[in-house]
Formats: structure tokens, C-alpha cells, sequence
């Protein structure tokens, strides 16, 4: 990218990485692992750093220090088998959650 990034794009960005980054899940999370830790508080919290934050910055810097498309051109550079691999596994692991969802009324009926 040679174009130099003004101010507002660079509040823009920050302001989406932030949205991307901190859910509902990022929110109520920790409090649940801190709850559930107890006296061993430390390892639940360096754990959760690493996940949590550790892992998706590292992610976004990778992309952006190889100046890549995303994810798929990344692993691109591996070989032009990994790719295929990579969305292969993510869909075989993330699909049948996104099915059972729809159950959950079904399931746990209310009252």
C-alpha cells in the first residue's frame, strides 16, 4: 500500500478493529473465567490474554505486515494446498454450530 492513511481513515479502521474485537463475548467472558478460576486467577487470566488478544493481534499484524488480501492469500505463500485445507477445516468445524443453533428452542423449551 503506498497511499499514506489520513486521520480519519486511520479512526476508521480503529473503530472497526475495535467492533471486530470486542463482543459480547470479550464482555462477559473474562467475568465467567474469573468466577470459575477462583485462587488460581493468574494462569485464567495470562490464558485468556493469550487468546483472547494475543492471538487476534498477532493474526491482524500478520496481515498486515505481509501486506496481504486476507487470510487465504496468506496461506497462500505455504503452499497452494493450504488454503483449501484451511476453509475446508474451519467450515467442517464451524458448520454443524451454526445448524444446532437453529434447534435451541426446540431443545430447552421455556417455561
Amino acid at each position: 500500500m503506498t497511499k499514506k492513511l489520513t486521520s480519519r481513515d486511520m479512526l476508521f479502521i480503529g473503530m472497526m478493529l475495535f467492533g471486530m474485537f470486542f463482543g459480547a463475548g470479550n464482555l462477559i467472558f473474562p467475568v465467567f473465567v474469573g468466577q470459575q478460576a477462583g485462587t488460581s486467577y493468574w494462569p485464567a487470566l495470562i490464558g485468556f490474554l493469550i487468546s483472547g488478544v494475543g492471538l487476534p493481534l498477532l493474526g491482524v499484524a500478520a496481515i498486515g505486515i505481509t501486506k496481504t488480501d486476507g487470510v487465504f492469500t496468506l496461506a497462500q505463500k505455504v503452499n497452494r494446498c493450504t488454503p483449501m485445507c484451511l476453509r475446508f477445516c474451519c467450515t467442517c468445524v464451524l458448520d454443524p454450530y451454526s445448524r444446532c443453533r437453529g434447534w435451541h428452542p426446540f431443545r430447552f423449551p421455556l417455561g
